[in-house]
């Protein structure tokens, strides 16, 4: 088989996942997006300030993030029996193109059936709130510079649940949510321990600037390390099962 990567495999390769995974895309968004339509029409109608029904924004991004968890948290689905991970580790296909089409497909492809679905939620809701109420609610509005700080938070998010995909064969998305629970509690620790080494009392006694400069280099790499750092174990998960 060619070793160079192909566009028309990876085409092949994410018509069939789209297809087998379509309908727990749509379960996801749906009763994500029906849990908080009911939560967030009710909440319109009860109070006089309306704030849930006037942040279409911020209903978007924790929407989608929520069901976009679930959603990378169950890729590789083939993986959870022995049977269907030899079927699909024959495909005819290289690893690259195997790992970017569950990367397309529980990320872009996902982010574009959600959107389309809340703006039909969102209609949905306008058109109820302003019926009962005498409310103005605004159509929501994904395309702003809010969107860029959401896509720093949901690329990082996205890649972490995608190699744990990979690499628990059950309950992934269990498994990967305790190791995340477990990975932050011991770098808590392991940060207080070296506070109290350092700092009498443990205070750690930084300046305004060092709180700065540290939260500062945290986000950077969350945002540009952690993603391509998980991509790469997701990618050698595949290749050792192939192996």
């Amino acid at each position: 088989m060619n070793t160079n990567i192909s566009l028309s495999r990876i085409i092949l390769l994410l018509k069939r996942d789209i297809s087998e995974n379509y309908k727990y895309i749509l379960a996801i968004s749906l009763t994500v997006l029906s849990v908080f339509t009911i939560f967030q029409t009710i909440d319109a109608l009860s109070d006089s300030r309306p704030e849930l029904a006037t942040q279409q924004n911020n209903m978007y991004f924790s929407e989608m993030l929520i069901a976009g968890i679930f959603v990378a948290g169950m890729a590789f689905r083939d993986f959870r029996t022995k049977e269907k991970t030899m079927s699909y580790l024959t495909l005819p296909a290289q690893t690259i193109e195997k790992f970017i089409s569950n990367w397309l497909y529980s990320g872009v492809i996902f982010m574009i059936i959600f959107t389309v679905l809340f703006g039909i939620f969102n209609l949905l809701n306008i058109f109820i709130v302003e019926y009962l109420t005498d409310y103005d609610i605004s159509f929501f509005n994904p395309f702003t510079e809010d969107f860029v700080n959401f896509l720093k938070a949901y690329i990082p998010i996205h890649a972490v649940f995608l190699a744990g995909a990979a690499w628990f064969k059950r309950i992934p998305l269990f498994f990967t949510s305790f190791a995340i629970f477990i990975i932050s509690l011991a770098i808590f620790f392991f940060v207080l321990a070296i506070g109290y080494m350092i700092f009498d009392n443990g205070t750690l006694a930084y300046t305004s600037t060092d709180k700065i400069i540290s939260v500062e280099i945290l986000k950077n790499f969350a945002t540009y390390a952690i993603p391509p750092l998980f991509w790469f174990v997701a990618f050698l998960k595949i290749k050792e099962k192939e192996v």
